[in-house]
């Protein structure tokens, strides 16, 4: 039968595999400096031209939901684009071109007559459909509507997806009017601002100007027909300039005017006499009743072209001024003639921020459109130099040109691109697509480059239409597993297909890297589109389970021991390849020897903890042959201080008992030994002993060796 003896704990002893590995650099701290190239989230794809031996105007652009974009505005003599192409009826007509996202132009339309007729501003429609508005003169075709009349007329269209005019509503005036704004509301509603002077002819009843020219705002049915317009001004000179519509079909108008008017309740100051010194921001319902007004103001000149409201129906805008711009108590200086702004306001116009940008000369914002991260996408035109943030653009001529820049939700740049070329150029503005790509359109002379295409103009101005990958931040570009188990090591890797690789600054080209310290590891690379993608992760270490086996011993070969795992370990590991928490150690065939048992534990993260115990399985040993007498037995030194040492001659492993005793035979100590191997050096220690005569006995079998010593 097997005896179970109970495990002893103490100190353990343990085995554990140190394992090399590779030590990354922590993450480096890079000064910011400014720099001419960009931090490569936008790469430049395709430019297409439109242009003829004339002058060619771009004034608005589009993208529908298929990612095809459209640009409109007005042509003379002809437009053509690849072998597409297009000749006018008279002064100015006016086009729509659709490409699609690969930059292949898909259709031209046209319509006009004899005299000068302009599109000023188009819109997505349902149905990937566009609205489009502006101005036309005298008989021409429309579509199938031929349009009558010598006069001038304002209008309102719908082009189907395939090129060809659904309706148009047109509305007449006397003298002057400018419908330059469009855009529609959450109900389906088509929003019309613009100017008028002298008469505009409504369906709804005509509206007279108070001064020199007003302003209006109008709302049509999704099928064209007028539904209610309002009149704005005073007797001075005003204009429309931006519009934007939020989720709640509040409507913002900013524009410019002369003196101070009243919307109903609201009035709109004006801070200055000068037109182009006076501009504002006004709120407008859905009912077209106004709300609130914000003035802006400059001696010279101040301009808000730009505007647009993103999901929490925040405002932001862009606009230009002259020397000085003051807007609520603040003030802003330029840096050199003109200078251009971006901000953020709430729904009540109270701003969050507002940044400026600009050179030593004229800069100019020519629109705003929101962007897939929340910021917004500014297109315009510089000279010279201009700071944007840490980025620096330059021309290439002596001429203006056009640049496109990507602010984030705190007003940050965090790219801009320039439109280089011999002659100049502009940005009218952009549109992005429902994969975030940017799209850029404007007018230049000369020659215009942009990547590795460069074109030529065919007359005089021409069109063009370029787009660019706008690149969205990539979470989880980094594979790991966010943890590092102490004293392993772990993978760090990013998929296949990625080029021009950087860890942590330091370590380059490779797609897998392996770590063994905790920190924060990122990586940079560029993706199959030229993208920079960026990713950091932290690895936590995942500190040991500290946890014994016990510490080594010795058994008999016919006993047992249950070795116990520690409690709530995911999975446990013998080195018997068993896996339970505990295991019963004995000796199979009850063959003396040394066995080591070790458990290997797993946690719930993978992780594992090794322990090991080591037990000495032995025969019990005979008693010792003391017939020789005492002189088996040597201690020494005697006399005794403290303690001596002992030895019995015997031929083999052997067990025992000693005791010390005084002259009447008391015993002091007493003490079992179940192995004594031959020739072993004992210790017996006496230093609680009195002063006197002892004597040392050697037991075995019933028969005893005794040694007198001195305790002095």
């Amino acid at each position: 039968m097997r005896k179970k003896i109970k495990n002893i704990t103490c100190s353990a002893f343990r085995e554990r595999q140190k394992m090399l590995g590779m030590w990354l650099c922590m993450l480096i701290m890079a000064s910011s400096t400014l720099t001419n190239a960009q931090n490569n989230q936008k790469i430049y794809h395709w430019m297409q031209q439109l242009g003829g031996p004339g002058w060619d105007v771009p004034t608005s652009i589009v993208t529908d939901s298929k990612n095809n974009v459209y640009v409109a505005g007005n042509f003379t003599q002809s437009l053509q684009s690849n072998k597409k192409e297009i000749l006018s009826e008279g002064n100015h007509d006016i086009y729509v071109a659709r490409f699609n996202e690969e930059g292949k132009l898909q259709w031209l339309w046209q319509a006009g007559g004899l005299y000068m007729d302009q599109i000023t501003a188009i819109k997505q429609a349902p149905d990937n459909d566009l609205y489009i508005t502006g101005i036309i003169r005298g008989e021409m075709k429309f579509g199938k509507k031929k349009i009558e009349g010598e006069s001038r007329k304002l209008f309102l269209a719908r082009i189907n997806k395939r090129g060809k005019a659904n309706w148009v509503n047109t509305i007449p005036f006397y003298n002057a009017a400018s419908g330059y704004l469009l855009d529609t509301d959450k109900k389906g509603n088509i929003i019309l601002g613009g100017v008028f002077a002298d008469t505009l002819i409504c369906e709804t009843g005509n509206l007279v100007s108070h001064g020199h020219n007003d302003m209006f705002i109008a709302q049509f049915t999704p099928d064209g027909a007028m539904e209610q317009v309002i009149q704005l001004g005073n007797k001075g000179k005003e204009k429309l300039s931006a519009m934007a519509i939020d989720s709640l079909n509040n409507i913002y108008l900013a524009g410019n005017h002369e003196r101070s008017f009243s919307a109903r309740n609201v009035e709109i100051a004006a801070m200055g006499e000068k037109q182009k010194g006076n501009a504002f921001l006004l709120q407008l319902d859905s009912t077209l009743a106004a709300t609130w007004a914000k003035p802006l103001s400059s001696p010279s000149y101040v301009n808000i072209s730009g505007l647009a409201c993103n999901q929490q129906n925040q405002l932001l805008m862009s606009g230009n001024f002259d020397f000085t711009l003051n807007i609520d108590s603040l003030q802003y200086q330029t840096n050199g003639y003109t200078d251009f702004f971006v901000c953020k306001a709430d729904t009540a116009g109270n701003l969050n921020w507002l940044k400026t940008f600009g050179g030593k000369y004229t800069d100019r914002s020519k629109n705003l459109k929101l962007n897939k991260l929340g910021g917004a996408m500014v297109t315009g035109s510089f000279n010279d130099t201009i700071y944007m943030d840490s980025l620096m653009l330059n021309t290439h001529s002596l001429n203006s040109e056009a640049f496109i820049a990507q602010l984030d939700t705190t007003g940050f740049v965090t790219w801009a691109e320039a439109m280089h070329g011999k002659g100049g150029s502009t940005s009218n503005g952009g549109a992005l697509d429902n994969k975030g790509n940017l799209y850029l359109m404007g007018s230049f002379n000369g020659s215009l480059q942009a990547g590795g295409t460069e074109l030529a103009t065919l007359g005089e101005e021409d069109i063009f239409v370029a787009k660019y990958y706008n690149c969205p931040p990539v979470a989880n570009a980094i594979n790991s597993p966010g943890y590092l188990c102490q004293g392993s090591m772990v993978d760090l890797s990013v998929n296949r297909g990625y080029t021009n690789i950087v860890w942590n600054d330091t370590l380059k080209n490779a797609e897998e890297i392996v770590i063994d310290q905790p920190g924060l590891y990122h990586v940079t690379m560029v993706d199959k589109r030229g993208c920079v993608v960026s990713d950091t992760v932290e690895i936590k270490e995942v500190m040991a389970q500290e946890f014994t086996l016990g510490n080594d011993t010795t058994m008999l070969v016919t006993d047992e021991l249950e070795i116990a795992g520690p409690d709530n370990a995911f999975a446990y590991l013998w080195n018997n390849n068993t896996n339970l928490q505990n295991l019963i150690a004995y000796c199979e065939d009850e063959t003396p020897g040394l066995c080591e048992y070790k458990l290997t534990i797993t946690d719930s993260l993978g992780c594992q903890w090794a322990d090991s115990i080591k037990i000495d399985f032995y025969v019990e040993p005979d008693y010792a042959d003391l017939s020789k007498g005492e002189r088996l037995v040597t201690i020494y030194p005697n006399p005794v201080k403290e303690s001596f040492n002992w030895t019995l001659e015997t031929n083999k492993e052997a067990k025992m008992a000693i005791e010390i005793l005084d002259g009447a035979g008391n015993v002091h100590f007493y003490q079992k030994i179940e192995r004594y191997q031959p020739g072993q050096q004992m210790k017996a220690e006496v230093s609680n002993l009195a002063p006197g005569i002892y004597y040392f006995c050697v037991i075995s079998n019933g028969d005893r060796i005794t040694k007198k010593f001195v305790k002095q």
